[in-house]
């Protein structure tokens, strides 16, 4: 029995000291917060680091000069739909008769005068028009453009706030065929990653140009005579 009474109290001693020892090895932190500070060239947050012997250290923002290299990784899609629809119809009548014709004379025309005179036949001209209109139109629209690709930029300005102007040309022949790519655009230095490169819809105020040359481009466009008869039938 006092065995047993002796292990108890161990039991009990033993807990209360895990206890004590869980609330001191506690993650709440009393008082004001402790700003990170640099050290070795890194932010370090000392209020992470006085908690965890594996905190990584903050990496400091990059700052990038002029003609500096940056991969776009180009992700551009656009779809546009549009449906139209036109019916329109017009119909006139117009009737007339002539009961008499006026006779000129050039005294009259002196005395700015002019006479009526009954027409010599007894028929009356008429005249009558009529006309009809309708018209029916439908038309539908829908395009899907995709474009993916990656190519290096240059560095061409550094803005006060450290926003980037970047400037990417790329041109390429193989045999008769030649593919040149420019790309412009604007991006923020902190959406560069660690891997030197940023996408495509992350850039403000982004241009792409894509041209083709060579046979196959020539190909793919309409001749002169073409040309001329979508102009002549142009319907």
């Amino acid at each position: 029995m006092r065995r047993m009474i002796a292990i108890g109290m161990i039991c009990g001693v033993v807990g209360m000291s895990g206890a004590a020892l869980g609330q001191s090895s506690s993650l709440l932190v009393n008082g004001p917060a402790k700003p990170p500070v640099w050290q070795q060239g890194r932010l370090v947050d000392r209020e992470l680091q006085e908690v965890s012997y594996v905190a990584v250290a903050i990496p400091k923002p990059r700052a990038f000069e002029v003609n500096d290299l940056v991969e776009i990784i180009i992700r551009e899609s656009s779809s546009a739909k549009s449906e139209a629809t036109l019916e329109t119809e017009k119909d006139v009548k117009v009737k007339g008769s002539l009961d008499a014709l006026p006779q000129l004379r050039l005294r009259d025309l002196i005395d700015l005068q002019l006479n009526q005179n009954q027409t010599a036949s007894n028929d009356i001209p008429k005249v009558e028009v009529s006309f009809q209109n309708d018209f029916g139109g439908e038309g539908e629209y829908e395009r899907k453009d995709t474009l993916a690709d990656r190519i290096m930029a240059r560095v061409v300005d550094v803005k006060p706030n450290g926003t980037i102007a970047l400037e990417a040309r790329r041109w390429i022949k193989v045999d008769d065929e030649e593919t040149e790519v420019k790309l412009t655009g604007y991006c923020r230095a902190e959406d560069v990653t660690i891997n030197n490169n940023v996408l495509s819809n992350q850039l403000f105020d982004l241009r792409i140009e894509k041209h083709h040359a060579g046979e196959l481009r020539k190909t793919s466009k309409k001749g002169l005579l073409t040309k001329i008869l979508d102009a002549v039938f142009n319907f």
